[in-house]
């Protein structure tokens, strides 16, 4: 799956909840927004334990991403 593609399924998601970068990025425990919205916008990959972290904070099953 592309990095893309995760980026585009958490910015939805984030945006759902009505989570700001720098809310959803404090807690996937990022230093700061730019590592999220490098996420989002596909220049910077997601680890596994990043993935498995993002799906539970925000709720949904891995399957999603």
């Amino acid at each position: 799956m592309s990095t893309s593609l995760f980026g585009t399924r958490i910015r939805a998601l984030r945006e759902e909840r009505k989570l700001t970068q720098e809310d959803l990025a404090e807690q996937l425990g990022f230093k700061d927004r730019q590592t999220l919205s490098a996420i989002e916008t596909g220049e910077r990959r997601l680890s596994a334990e990043e993935l498995l972290l993002a799906a539970k904070v925000l709720g949904e099953p891995l399957e999603t991403f």
